[in-house]
Formats: structure tokens, sequence, C-alpha cells
């Protein structure tokens, strides 16, 4: 059976953290330019600048390296998880983002997952009562996705 894979750029627009993490990582470079050509204390030069963008650019790869292990997670949970409905029972989402929580049966346990979202178009659309289709991670049944979110 082949299953959809997630998306990358869908993964990092719906998960909180992951933005947060660029977002941290995006300002520490302009902090980081500005520092520098303050120190400098005259105009920029082609070489300097240069540098700094390097720099920058550096702080947002490592903003990077938190969603690439996110990613792999729920990749594996994509591709080798049991997939269940579930039914949404709380959800809170603001322009900086909020969260998801579902109830499902797994081996005849009701369980209850929360997890972290931002605001997109996407996740405009869930509401409270809603049937969504999981996938559950067969090793830890606590840990699931909703699969359209990242599709």
């Amino acid at each position: 059976m082949n299953r959809p894979i997630p998306s990358f750029w869908n993964f990092l627009f719906v998960r909180n953290s992951i933005l947060n993490n660029m977002s941290f990582a995006l300002g520490i470079s302009i902090v980081t330019i500005t520092i520098y050509g303050v120190a400098l204390q005259e105009s920029f030069f082609v070489q300097e600048l240069i540098y700094n963008l390097a720099f920058g650019l550096m702080f947002i790869a490592l903003g990077f390296i938190p969603a690439r292990k996110e990613f792999l997670q729920l990749t594996s949970v994509y591709e080798t998880g049991i997939e269940t409905s579930g039914v949404i029972v709380d959800l809170f989402v603001k322009w900086w983002g909020g969260y998801v929580t579902y109830e499902y049966s797994f081996m005849d346990k009701k369980i209850r997952s929360t997890e972290r979202i931002n605001r997109t178009w996407k996740t405009k659309t869930l509401q409270i009562g809603q049937k969504v289709w999981l996938y559950v991670n067969k090793q830890k049944p606590e840990q699931a996705f909703i699969r359209d979110l990242y599709l």
C-alpha cells in the first residue's frame, strides 16, 4: 500500500516550534549584522557585508536542525503508523500558533493527543467535533498526527 509522504514545507508552516526556531535564528542574524556594523563606525564594505550575511545564514540554517529531526519522526509515523479515525475535542489557534487535541481508539484504549500547530489555510478548517484521519505511532500510541495537515 502506497501512503502519501508529508511535505517538508507544509510541516514547517504547520508546526509552531519550527517557525519559532527560524524566527529566533533570523533575529540573531539581524542583531549580529547590526552590532558588527555599529562596531565598524563606518559604512559596510562589500566584504564585511558578505561575511555577515553568511554568518546570519548559518544561524538560520541551525534553525532547520530540530525541524529536520521532527520531520523525520513524522515521516516514520506516516510510513509505518496505524491509520485510524479520531475526533477533535479541543482547538486553540491564534495568529502566533496554538494546538489541536483529538481523541482516538487504539488497541481498545481511548487516547487523547495534542499537537502544536500554526495558523495556516489547512488549520483554519479544523473544528471541534470534526472527524479526522490519524496516523498513530505503533511504539508510542499516544503520539499521532492528523493525516491531511502535512500533505
